[in-house]
């Protein structure tokens, strides 16, 4: 209403700012505004680490890189641009560039938590997972009242120790971080703490039934209604009754999500990306292979280039498309730059199906690999 007031920068900035999170999302309208910054002014700190974070949501992470670098030139005491950049360069496979920014990071931000958090990063790219733990170990002792170092590193911790299959641990270490976050006030992590043990049921020990009790009890005990739409965990609820085998209350999910209003306050893209994510868990549920596959594609959008990829490769498995499920379970393991989240599940159990599949056609040693 009152842009005209601002000065150009600043009205630009305002601009993309309320598209970023506003009630009319608009990533096109977001970095339009940024890079009509960036022409008024190349130095601008806000416009160089938020477009970076657009281009690095569509993939163009050279993009992301040239602008994080130049941040990184106009302020070297910027967290921010090591972080982001850290990303950029490990999901182009760049591990050394990424460690030499370590380096630098290191010299110019000494003691700040994020320093550790980008040695964390690298060595998780390099598989270095008890790296990862001593480092999230030690960040947790030395920062005991830095609620956002407690929660960040339980789940690192928890991630880690999913791949391990350290069920018990694994869980007991999303629920510490979930604890901050509910006495933080975030309403839904008590929903999402209490779903942890069901999916845990129907994911890592395959008991449908039980995770459907879990998640009656959990769903009781903290009602959707009283947490605002938003912030509902609405997608993982349908990837677990879809997983569990109902795909009828998956659908009825979908339905109330789509109801609620959370979907329309997102950006158009992003909004049909989720919606067509869990449709492709419910056509998988109900054994619409082809399907599956063609929403988990139109779903596979944002900065993880490896998180569609197990969804595409089970239900080309389930398909009995065996080529195409080995292809993209490949593809998933060589994608740079994973996320330890989605690894936490997937990893170990691609790992799995792979070698059951290479052993179906005879190739042993692939197989035992």
């Amino acid at each position: 209403d009152h842009r005209d007031r601002l000065s150009d920068a600043e009205r630009q900035n305002t601009i993309a700012q309320y598209y970023r999170s506003g009630p009319h999302r608009d990533r096109t309208k977001v970095i339009a505004a940024y890079e009509a910054v960036l022409a008024i002014d190349s130095n601008d700190i806000a416009a160089l680490n938020n477009l970076a974070q657009e281009y690095g949501y569509r993939r163009e992470f050279g993009k992301a890189e040239a602008l994080l670098r130049h941040g990184l030139e106009v302020d070297p005491s910027i967290q921010q641009f090591y972080v982001n950049l850290t990303g950029s360069l490990l999901r182009q496979g760049k591990i050394d560039d990424a460690e030499q920014l370590g380096a630098r990071m290191a010299k110019n931000l000494p003691r700040h938590p994020a320093t550790a958090n980008q040695a964390q990063d690298v060595l998780y790219e390099k598989g270095d997972l008890d790296g990862v733990v001593r480092i999230a170990d030690s960040l947790r002792k030395a920062r005991p009242t830095d609620v956002a170092t407690q929660v960040g590193e339980a789940f690192y911790q928890s991630d880690i120790a999913f791949q391990r299959g350290q069920l018990t641990r694994a869980l007991r270490l999303s629920g510490e971080a979930q604890q901050y976050d509910a006495a933080a006030g975030n309403r839904q992590a008590a929903l999402n703490q209490a779903l942890n043990e069901p999916e845990a049921d129907v994911w890592f020990r395959g008991d449908a039934a039980k995770a459907l009790r879990g998640m009656d009890q959990a769903l009781a005990a903290h009602p959707l209604d009283s947490i605002i739409p938003i912030s509902r965990p609405y997608g993982r609820l349908i990837w677990m009754y879809s997983r569990a085998g109902r795909p009828d209350l998956a659908k009825a999910m979908l339905r109330r999500w789509e109801s609620s209003g959370a979907l329309s306050v997102r950006d158009s893209g992003d909004a049909e990306a989720s919606r067509r994510d869990a449709m492709g868990n419910i056509a998988r549920a109900e054994k619409r292979y082809d399907e599956a596959v063609r929403d988990f594609r139109a779903g596979d959008i944002g900065n993880c280039p490896s998180c569609a990829l197990p969804d595409i490769a089970e239900s080309f498995d389930l398909a009995g498309k065996a080529d195409s499920a080995i292809a993209t379970y490949e593809a998933y393991l060589a994608t740079p730059g994973r996320n330890s989240g989605m690894d936490a599940f997937a990893l170990p159990l691609t790992h799995k199906r792979l070698g059951e599949l290479y052993e179906a056609k005879g190739d042993a040693p692939r197989a035992a690999e």
